[in-house]
């Protein structure tokens, strides 16, 4: 009986390393299954923003430019415009933004393959503009590493940022209107006073008025006709 039982006892540790050494594989195998998040890509140094022009289409576009943005507020990530006339995303011509790997909730950043597809089919020039609004709703733990890959996420978001920035502001082809450097200028008055007015200059060139709209004087350039709104007086001003 002695010898019987020290044989199922050795038979019973058997089977519980066989058992454990089942379940180390089992998790291996599973860890190595699962699939990493791909790699952050570079920035390119080029305009983010990209154009399409439609014919009764819904779009279903690809954006072409990596997003960054958290949370599914993809409104916060872009604007859109249809012929130069910004296009709310729950507007007339309202728009989403998907993507073909999964909710934007849940897929790794950033989203490299969006697509934006409009509620009803638009016609004219659509131009999708990187638009990110700055946050930082989550910290890397205290005390602890950061992997690369999280930090090449940050630092690249943030390099985004600045490139639509500057694509919007800079002094050479920004999309403002702005002065040649070492000029202060004043604010644009209130939209009261700016409502059906013209925008003018003071005496300065460098504080913005609104003014009401008066009588132009236009000199017209030989064999050329014109129509205008209001009458011309005066010898000086438009040369056409």
């Amino acid at each position: 009986m002695t010898l019987f039982a020290g044989v199922l006892k050795l038979a019973g540790m058997a089977s519980w390393r066989i058992l454990f050494l089942s379940l180390f594989v089992a998790l291996g195998l599973s860890s190595a299954s699962a699939q990493a998040p791909p790699a952050v890509p570079p920035l390119p140094d080029q305009a983010r923003l990209t154009s399409y022009s439609l014919t009764g289409s819904t779009c279903t576009c690809a954006v072409n430019f990596a997003l960054y943005g958290d949370s599914t507020d993809y409104q916060s990530w872009v604007v859109v415009y249809i012929n130069g006339v910004l296009a709310p995303y729950n507007g007339v011509n309202a728009w989403t933004i998907t993507s073909p790997t999964g909710p934007l909730a849940t897929i790794p950043r950033p989203v490299t393959d969006a697509i934006l597809t409009f509620a009803a089919p638009v016609t004219g020039t659509v131009e999708i503009v990187g638009a990110r609004r700055p946050r930082r709703t989550a910290q890397f733990n205290e005390n602890q590493g950061v992997p690369a890959r999280a930090l090449n996420q940050l630092l690249t978001d943030i390099i985004a940022q600045n490139r639509e920035t500057w694509d919007k502001i800079n002094d050479v082809n920004g999309r403002g209107l702005f002065f040649p450097p070492g000029n202060v200028t004043g604010t644009l008055p209130p939209p009261s006073m700016c409502a059906n007015q013209w925008l003018t200059f003071d005496a300065t060139g460098l504080n913005p008025e609104c003014s009401t709209p008066t009588n132009i004087g236009i000199t017209l350039g030989t064999g050329v006709a014109a129509a205008l709104a209001q009458p011309v007086t005066g010898s000086g001003g438009l040369m056409l």
